[in-house]
């Protein structure tokens, strides 16, 4: 029996999903240029999901991706998902891809990271400050932004940084009014945590010092 021009998933790598995230994009690809618009699909057991739900190698590309995620009650276990595929022809010029093996570890806390505040100048922006995970979650995560103590002229762009599922960074700017007149120099962000998702992670610090300064007039 003739097989068909292979189809690598992940390049044949076992998946680690946990419990309440979205994995980052799986690579499905070919070593030759794709001679027809390719449809794939998993089957996948309740609690999971896929996104894109059916995936597209189109003609003449070589690799496509999807990601996959997992309700936050989906059991732990290693699990085997099987491919199917539509738009080939008869008989079939491509192999289905071998079975994608997902790993689901133990649900664990996973990290929200956050850079620290480089000084606000007088009158002037801070840097784009990042907040990311390494894994995105499945459902709506948000950090919330708020000053422990507020100064005349200090604000923030946003009130939260949103993670919406697939998503793994957001950016927050601290800015400062050039005509008012602060009655101290330094306060601090608190952040916290809400959403769906949110006992699923804990934050790597709680708090931002935040000074403000001169502007470097060098620059």
């Amino acid at each position: 029996i003739l097989r068909g021009l292979e189809l690598t998933v992940n390049n044949k790598q076992v998946v680690t999903l946990y419990p309440g995230t979205q994995t980052a994009p799986i690579k499905i690809s070919t070593v030759f240029p794709c001679l027809l618009s390719l449809s794939l699909q998993l089957a996948l057991p309740q609690g999971l999901s896929a996104s894109p739900a059916s995936t597209t190698l189109a003609a003449y590309t070589t690799s496509s991706t999807f990601m996959i995620s997992a309700l936050a009650s989906f059991p732990p276990g290693t699990y085997s998902l099987d491919f199917s595929k539509s738009g080939d022809a008869y008989p079939p010029f491509y192999s289905l891809p071998a079975p994608l093996i997902i790993f689901v570890p133990l649900p664990t806390v996973l990290s929200v990271f956050c850079e620290s505040i480089n000084n606000v100048p007088l009158g002037g922006n801070s840097l784009s400050n990042r907040i990311w995970v390494n894994l995105a979650p499945e459902a709506q995560l948000e950090v919330v932004i708020s000053f422990r103590v507020a100064l005349a002229g200090l604000t923030c762009d946003r009130r939260s940084v949103v993670f919406s599922p697939g998503v793994c960074e957001g950016f927050f700017t601290v800015s400062h009014e050039e005509r008012s007149s602060a009655d101290s120099s330094s306060t601090e962000i608190e952040l916290r945590l809400r959403g769906i998702s949110a006992s699923l992670y804990a934050l790597s610090v709680t708090s931002l010092p935040i000074k403000l300064a001169m502007p470097d007039l060098t620059l």
